[in-house]
């Protein structure tokens, strides 16, 4: 027997119910619910790396030297405007976000 609350989860409730009960017939189980495309999961760990090197106190230049390699990342105050300093930036953001609580957001459509 399976309870599921009838709120606003209850869509994602009942595929993985459906999945887990495919699993357990020995079925094929097709695509996991919530299942996350490759360039979704290499931002989501990009947005992680980038939040331990801030914890770490490194600033967003090694951050970004780190994460798109150094050759990527301008010298001197050109860094300052260049795209890839708001990206790590967004990535910081991103990631502190997901740490207070948004990897939920993960297990929905």
């Amino acid at each position: 027997m399976a309870l599921v609350p009838l709120d606003a989860s209850a869509p994602t409730r009942l595929e993985a119910l459906a999945h887990l009960w495919r699993i357990l017939l020995g079925q094929s189980s097709g695509t996991p619910p919530g299942d996350i495309s490759l360039s979704r999961r290499e931002r989501l760990a990009m947005a992680l790396r980038a939040v331990d090197g801030r914890q770490a106190s490194a600033t967003r230049r090694e951050i970004a030297e780190v994460i798109f390699g150094p050759d990527a990342v301008p010298d001197g105050v050109a860094f300052d405007d260049h795209h890839l300093r708001s990206r790590t930036s967004r990535l910081i953001r991103d990631g502190l976000a997901m740490i207070a609580g948004g990897y939920r957001k993960l297990l929905k459509p």
